[in-house]
């Protein structure tokens, strides 16, 4: 009877040290299960708004896109503008110089004296 008392004590011993170890194991588990609750929180508010600086940006975006389109119709409106000026006055026998015609001219110069002093060095 006092071998099966001392079994039944060890065994006793044996369980309540692994409920602690449990019960330890839980408090642990409890620690980490909120940790993690607070870190999603905060993953979940840092979306929310990252989500709401992107839609800000794309609209941003969208408005810049539009005033590029009306700034581009508008210089093609002064584009042709500015030829139906110039056509006026090549009719009224007016001598005109296209910007394109004057930058060649000057590049053309440019190159020439390129071309001389690349001469002169040989």
């Amino acid at each position: 009877m006092i071998a099966k008392t001392t079994d039944l004590e060890r065994q006793l011993s044996v369980i309540l040290q692994e409920n602690k170890e449990l019960k330890n194991e839980i408090a642990r588990l409890s620690e980490e299960k909120t940790s993690f609750k607070q870190q999603l929180e905060s993953s979940n508010s840092t979306v929310a708004i990252l989500k709401n600086e992107k839609s800000k940006l794309q609209q941003e975006i969208a408005e810049s896109k539009k005033e590029q389109d009306d700034f581009l119709v508008l210089l093609a409106d002064q584009d042709q503008k500015i030829i139906g000026l110039k056509n006026k006055l090549k009719e009224l026998g007016e001598p005109i110089e296209d910007e394109d015609d004057v930058d060649l001219g000057d590049h053309g110069e440019d190159e020439e004296e390129e071309e001389d002093a690349e001469e002169e060095e040989n």
